[in-house]
C-alpha cells in the first residue's frame, strides 16, 4: 500500500522487507544506485539489516515508522551518507 501512495502507481519502485531473501538484495541495490534504473523510490524497513546496504543512490530518507530504538533509525539514516555519495540528503521523520 505505501508503494501505492509514495509513487502514485505510475513509477518503478524498488522493496526491501525482512522477506526479500538475503541473496536478492544486493541487486536490488545495485539496480537502485545505477543512474539509468528509472527506479524512483526504495522503499525498505529500518530492520532489514546486514552488511553492503549503502543506497548512495539515494537524496532523501523518509521514516515512516521510527524505531524505539534510536539506533535503528540512525543506521537506516546512515544508508545513504556513504562513500561514494555525491548528492545532498535530506531526512524526512513522518
Amino acid at each position: 500500500m505505501l508503494g501505492v501512495v509514495v509513487v502514485g502507481g505510475w513509477r518503478r519502485y524498488l522493496r526491501m522487507d525482512g522477506s526479500t531473501p538475503v541473496s536478492k538484495r544486493p541487486d536490488l541495490i545495485k539496480k537502485f544506485n545505477s543512474p539509468d534504473s528509472g527506479v524512483f523510490a526504495f522503499l525498505l524497513t529500518s530492520r532489514v539489516g546486514g552488511v553492503g546496504i549503502n543506497l548512495t543512490g539515494a537524496d532523501r530518507v523518509i521514516l515512516f515508522e521510527p524505531d524505539w530504538n534510536p539506533s535503528t533509525d540512525i543506521q537506516a539514516r546512515e544508508r545513504c551518507w556513504r562513500i561514494g555519495q555525491d548528492r545532498d540528503v535530506t531526512v524526512y521523520v513522518l
